[in-house]
């Protein structure tokens, strides 16, 4: 009975961080580009890519050529976050975008300290 209540809890700890994940990702696509640091838009995209798609062993993508250096520290960064759980990718995303200094921040932000209630 412990390991059915154990699985259910963690079921519904993913699902919450799922639908926090998902509601944040909707409002940074609908938002305006914003002046966020090349550093600040690796670390998301790499905390996008885990959540999305995997590890990067999993997705079998391989690294891109070293004269293509965009895609190079994209992978990088996804690369990075190989060893986080995709659970915890998504609440890392959420906690950058939480700390961006505009009104999508101060949305996620409020989204965050909702789910943290909730967990």
């Amino acid at each position: 009975t412990s390991s059915i209540i154990l699985l259910f809890l963690e079921r519904y700890q993913s699902t919450m961080s799922e639908a926090l994940f998902e509601t944040v990702t909707a409002k940074v696509k609908d938002s305006p580009p914003l002046p966020l640091s090349l550093d600040l838009k690796l670390k998301l995209y790499g905390f996008f890519k885990r959540s999305t798609v995997g590890t990067t062993e999993e997705s079998g993508e391989k690294a891109p050529s070293m004269l293509n250096i965009t895609a190079k520290q994209k992978y990088n960064a996804w690369v990075k976050c190989n060893e986080i759980s995709k659970e915890d990718a998504m609440i890392e995303y959420v906690k950058l975008v939480a700390g961006i200094d505009c009104d999508l921040g101060k949305e996620a932000k409020a989204l965050l300290e909702e789910y943290e209630k909730k967990d």
